[in-house]
């Protein structure tokens, strides 16, 4: 197992403001196929990690697809 700065027992990735917000995830840029979802990691610091819980159990990397974020005062989602 590699060692990853910021990450141990104790310590972790400070997280960008982000987290908690709402998007659309889409795949391949295609936006007739999407999926709702939370962020619910992102990192300022290494290991730069951002992972989606979407709506249907299912967590994704940031890195496997494209995301918008649902303005707050959306009745999306």
């Amino acid at each position: 197992m590699a060692r990853v700065p910021n990450v141990s027992f104790d310590e972790y990735p400070a997280q960008a403001n982000i987290v908690s917000r709402r998007v659309v995830v889409y795949y391949d840029k295609d936006k007739t196929k999407f999926h709702y979802g939370t962020i619910v990691r992102a990192d300022r610091q290494a290991p730069y990690e951002t992972f989606i819980a979407l709506d249907n159990g299912h967590f994704i990397r940031s890195a496997e697809c494209s995301f918008d974020y649902i303005p707050a005062n959306s009745n999306v989602a």
